[in-house]
């Protein structure tokens, strides 16, 4: 229950100041300057809260002034029952109840969940420890500036009470004895509290007093609220203050708008035109300049509309924000653009006055309950009956943290759409309302009708996603969302009730829906249960104690060049592969997963270079056809084919031979504890993959964000969690490779495993290569840093893998299955860390870089260890290629040696797009193409036969 309560009320608050505490960091360089741009920032957005809050202390105080003088003599007259008729009679007449005295302390409960969620936050916030600023010299630790008798003294406790106490004391004249105490005690509450807390924490809650005092000051200034009347006195500022909306409103503020937008539209074009790694000094000037400017300008019309409550104010706000965000990242243009024609489109007064004058014959009540039973429709589709359905499939991803990010989705798409249309004034609160309707309406058609199939999901991954991506899907959206809107708009303006009606029936059919999924999937997890696990799923591996068996295992790019280096310096990762050998002068077919693996199962006939044309047919067709021939071979000799694919396999993705079980079937420890662990991303994942359900078809592919989803806009922890469960869930496989494989004396087998444990991104210990969850090298600054021409990170991830793979055979030799099996080692292509390669090109480190004049990641990895092969790991320098992989298996089976017939041998290496939409229909879309005759350590072997890309160096 606790952490229930905790994910629900004070992670957000965690999460908010963490992320605006780093940024602050970021751009300060001083964890101390950070704190106070966490306070400004984190108080702004409060200003609303505090100023319904005060609002709210001075309506109850102007009732009870008003009342005070009755109540007493209500209470010096009447006794007994007639003393109770007259008060509440007495609280009628003022339409008042004694609950709301509550209200008069919403301000301080305001500040309750903000402060705990400080003091967790900054009590355990690692970089605070050792950092200084100003006479702080460890913001981690009490200040103890002062020393007495031996004794330390806080000071900076003291002064921040003395701080409160000053900034009650500017209004205190106009509170009643009850209030006035009330801030008293609360002044001497946290300053028991935050005596012995750290510095940085006390720094920062001072920081929030002084904004606090100015605050008043303002308030005082202004004259917001009277002495004891609550009556607005007109002073100068106040004049202004009202006038400053009303400026906006008309047609000066008009062509104020047009400056702003029309000069964010030539900073834009600027930056298409310049990028900003490349920014001259004027485009930084000019940047600097807009978010100077834009900040200024937020922070004034933001206090403003908080103290007017014109919506134009508001709009403003979030328009400078939004300028701020676009000089940072492109992303805000969108929200730049349509703030900006919602602006012109809002002061154009003579359409708005005569919205007004429509809208002003509907019935608000009305409005507001049709548009409430909306979201709710809305908030159940995407965060109720929408995870029911991920919840029969996985139940683990459901943690109190899950739940309480439901909780706070749920209540979010309620609360604060309707927060919003009590807001805006009467004509856009039907447009809103309409705008409601419509999006509730969408959410329900896309989740239950217009659904889509991108197959079963794992790992956070769907299996068939380029149904994701199609260019007519935005023409179908459109037309679906105009229809909602006209359907929409035409029920609001003629047949409310039929609105209603509609609204309501599909929420109905939402509850519906989801009760029947919940069913649904609890009965089938009951058969399944009962049901006996099919042999194929239980053991994706089968290895025959008296038959030919051939295992390739496929490591997503692993670099070949580093075995040398582990021969060298970590030997004992090592010590299971007997009778191997190693080629180290292998090329990779192409530098991309999709690219290269057709070729490594079925060989030279669908290398990218050769199915760079168009045969007629598919790309799909034409791989199945040649894998299709090639397991036909292996059948005839005895051998059953099988793809044991712990990744997507999508030109072969209807096959029977391929199997998708290895996630599903195998979850060890190591998996569970990284669910635990990332219990905070797994719910962010739930969150957004009810979003991604109710969204159109040509916006889920940004949603789904190639399997990160929208949940990096909301990582909290520098370590990458994605990073964390991507490492542990293929560790556990390589690891459980025992568990999943049957020895027996049955019938030979093939079996092609493919494993990403060596694929960026790397969380691998170096010291025992087993899951971190921390960058496991602190030293360098981003993951794909290089030490000594390798990168750390990756090269720790290859280590583990050597280990598991060396720990699989040891078991193999245990279960008499390792000598009559012919067990290639391989991988699909390398990372860009490859020293060999980078001395052919004459670069003093190696690079990541694809294309232009360095051909980016060929050297790939190529080991085999033949049946009845004995002794110790042996180095062959025969050059060879991934797509060796056939006819190294196809001689091992027609007891020949492997030879080489050309003289020099002649290799191929493509560069390519990673992602199958990018690719046409019947050929691979080619980058450039590489030529390598002979051995690939002379730099004039290389010829480039093309290229579309520009030099990369």
């Amino acid at each position: 229950m606790l952490d229930y309560l905790y994910y629900l009320f004070i992670a957000p608050l965690e999460w908010i100041m963490r992320t605006v505490l780093e940024a602050g960091f970021t751009s300060f360089g001083t964890y101390g300057v950070a704190l106070v741009f966490m306070s400004i920032v984190v108080n702004v957005m409060l200003l609303p809260l505090y100023h319904l809050a005060e609002t709210w202390q001075e309506s109850e105080r102007r009732v009870q002034h008003d009342m005070e003088r009755q109540l007493a003599r209500i209470k010096h007259t009447f006794k007994g029952k007639e003393r109770y008729m007259l008060t509440s009679t007495l609280y009628r007449q003022h339409e008042y109840h004694p609950i709301f005295a509550v209200r008069t302390s919403f301000g301080f409960l305001i500040q309750v969940p903000f402060f705990f969620a400080a003091y967790h936050f900054l009590s355990h916030y690692a970089p605070l420890h050792g950092a200084s600023f100003w006479i702080f010299s460890n913001l981690a630790k009490p200040d103890a500036l002062l020393s007495v008798a031996g004794f330390d003294i806080n000071v900076l406790p003291i002064l921040m009470t003395v701080i409160n106490i000053f900034s009650a004391l500017v209004y205190t004249n106009r509170l009643s004895m009850r209030d006035k105490i009330q801030l008293y005690v609360m002044a001497g509450l946290f300053l028991v509290l935050l005596y012995t807390a750290p510095s940085g924490l006390v720094f920062y809650w001072t920081c929030n007093n002084i904004f606090s005092l100015l605050k008043n000051m303002v308030y005082e200034e202004l004259g917001i609220f009277s002495h004891g009347q609550g009556v607005i006195k007109k002073t100068r500022a106040r004049l202004v203050l009202d006038n400053f909306g009303g400026f906006l409103e008309h047609a000066a503020g008009i062509r104020l708008q047009l400056a702003f937008w029309l000069g964010g539209m030539a900073c834009a074009c600027v930056r298409v035109f310049l990028p900003v790694s490349g920014e001259p000094a004027f485009l930084t000037s000019l940047l600097t300049a807009v978010i100077v400017i834009s900040s200024i300008w937020f922070v004034l019309v933001f206090f403003a509309w908080v103290l007017t409550g014109r919506l134009s104010l508001l709009l403003w706000a979030v328009y400078a924000a939004a300028a701020v965000l676009f000089c940072v990242s492109s992303h805000a243009f969108f929200i730049f653009c349509i703030t900006g024609l919602v602006l012109l489109f809002y002061q154009d007064c003579s359409f708005a006055n005569k919205c007004q004058e429509k809208a002003c014959s509907l019935s608000q009540k009305e409005i507001l309950s049709l548009s409430v039973k909306a979201l709710f429709l809305l908030a159940a589709t995407l965060f109720i009956a929408t995870p029911i359905r991920l919840f029969m499939a996985d139940a683990s991803l459901f943690t109190s943290c899950t739940l309480a990010l439901l909780t706070i989705a749920f209540a979010g798409t309620i609360i604060v759409p309707y927060c919003l249309l009590r807001l805006v004034r009467p004509s856009l609160r039907v447009v809103l309302a309409v705008t409601v309707c419509t999006t509730s309406l969408a959410g329900f058609a896309y989740t239950w009708f217009l659904t889509r199939d991108y197959g079963p999901l794992d790992a956070f991954m769907f299996a068939w996603t380029q149904d994701m991506y199609h260019d007519w899907y935005r023409l179908a959206d459109s037309a679906v969302l105009v229809l909602l809107f006209l359907i929409a708009a035409f029920c609001f303006a003629k047949h409310r009730a039929l609105l209603q009606k509609l609204v309501s029936a599909c929420l109905f059919v939402t509850v519906l829906l989801g009760g029947w999924n919940a069913y649904g999937g609890l009965s089938s997890k009951k058969d399944a249960a009962a049901a006996p696990v099919a042999e194929e799923v239980q053991y994706p591996i089968h290895l025959s104690k008296n038959k030919t068996n051939v295992l390739v295992l496929m490591l997503d790019m692993f670099t070949g060049d580093h075995v040398s280096y582990l021969m060298k310096e970590r030997p004992e990762v090592l010590k299971g592969f007997d009778g191997f050998t190693f080629y180290p002068d292998t090329i990779s077919e192409a530098d991309v997963t999709i690219m290269s693996v057709p070729s490594i199962i079925a060989g030279d006939k669908v290398a990218p270079r050769n199915l760079a044309k168009d045969t007629g047919k598919t790309l799909e067709e034409s791989i199945s056809s040649e894998t299709d021939s090639f397991f036909a071979e292996l059948k005839e000799k005895g051998l059953t084919p099988r793809i044991a694919a712990s990744d997507d396999i999508d030109f072969l993705a209807q096959k029977p031979y391929v199997t998708r079980t290895l996630y599903r079937r195998f979850m060890t420890e190591e998996d569970s504890a990284a669910k635990e662990q990332g219990g905070e991303y797994t719910g962010l994942f739930v969150v957004s993959y009810g979003l991604f359900q109710g969204m159109p078809w040509s916006v889920r592919q940004y949603v789904y964000n190639e399997g990160s989803w929208i949940m990096p806009l909301f990582s909290a922890s520098k370590a990458d969690v994605v990073g964390i469960m991507h490492s542990r869930r293929h560790y556990a496989v390589l690891n459980g490779l025992a568990d999943l494989t049957r020895a027996d004396d049955g019938a030979g087998s093939y079996t092609f495993l493919t494993n990403e444990l060596s694929h960026i991104p790397w969380y691998i210990s170096k010291d025992t290569l087993t899951p971190v969850s921390e960058d496991p090298c602190p030293e360098t600054t981003f993951i794909l840093d290089m030490r000594n021409g390798r990168i750390p990170e990756h090269y720790y991830a290859e280590a583990a893998a050597m280990q598991l793979l060396s720990k699989y055979f040891e078991w193999m030799k245990k279960e008499q299955v390792y000598d009559n099996t012919l067990i290639l080692v391989v991988s699909d292509h390398c990372e860009g860390d490859s020293q060999p390669i980078a001395a052919v090109f004459g670069k003093p480190e190696p690079a990541i870089a694809q294309g232009g004049t360095y051909p980016g990641r060929p050297g790939s990895l190529f080991m085999v260890k033949p049946i009845n092969a004995k002794g110790s790991i042996k180095t062959d320098m025969t050059p060879m290629k991934s797509s060796d992989v056939r006819p190294v298996i196809e001689a091992a089976l027609e007891n020949r040696p492997f030879e080489r017939k050309e003289d020099p041998f002649v290799r191929y290496h493509a560069t390519g797009e990673a992602v199958r939409r990018l690719h046409n229909d019947k050929s691979y879309n080619l980058q450039s193409l590489w030529k390598i005759t002979g051995s690939r350590d002379e730099r004039s072997h290389w010829e480039m036969l093309f290229t579309t890309k520009k030099q990369a160096f």
